[in-house]
């Protein structure tokens, strides 16, 4: 799960558990906001600052603050905006599952694990459009 989606997902459980108000609705979209902003050391300091009263409301606040203390340096996602890089897991799993279920999973297949890595490996070169630099090694080995 995502820095985004984790946030939200804890706000919104908090709004319809705790039945607090709008107020409280449009500092989970702040916090977002300064996400955006590659500002996650003011977002985890602003939820340290919260005091929930329902022991669930707590422990799910301190997992979001930990998620966000651990990789705290790879969120930084206005930079990765900038630079055209892609959020989310969404890209990889459809990378996943466009390069590598494609070819390992059709009927009938059985893998060992290195084969299975040689498959992955050949497939990225050729999704990669570096098909060349296989044929360019076979043509040098022989």
């Amino acid at each position: 799960m995502d820095a985004q989606k984790l946030l939200w997902c804890y706000g919104h459980w908090v709004l319809l558990n705790l039945a607090l108000n709008l107020k409280s609705k449009n500092k989970v979209f702040r916090l977002k906001e300064q996400l955006l902003e590659n500002k996650v050391n003011q977002v985890i300091e602003k939820l340290k600052t919260y005091r929930p009263r329902k022991k669930e409301a707590s422990e799910a606040l301190s997992n979001v603050i930990r998620y966000y203390e651990e990789p705290e340096d790879r969120m930084q996602y206005k930079t990765y905006r900038e630079n055209g890089w892609l959020l989310g897991s969404g890209p990889i799993e459809s990378a996943h599952r466009n390069v590598l279920q494609h070819r390992l999973k059709l009927s009938g297949q059985r893998w060992s694990i290195q084969g299975a890595q040689h498959i992955a490996n050949l497939r990225c070169l050729k999704i990669s459009n570096r098909w060349t630099d296989i044929t360019n090694l076979i043509k040098n080995a022989a």
